[in-house]
């Protein structure tokens, strides 16, 4: 799953599996709390064309 700041878009990394992560933006200086679950790895999974 592809991890952008909430505030400014600026791309933060990508996590594959589950996971908890707090990241801070070296742009807008954000704390970004994410929570992955496999709920939502399916559904990105489904979005992507080729």
């Amino acid at each position: 799953m592809k991890l952008r700041c909430t505030k400014c878009g600026k791309f933060l990394g990508k996590i594959d599996g589950t996971a908890d992560a707090e990241i801070k933006c070296p742009r807008c200086g954000t704390l970004n709390k994410y929570s992955i679950k496999l709920t939502d790895i399916d559904r990105e999974e489904g979005s992507e064309t080729i």
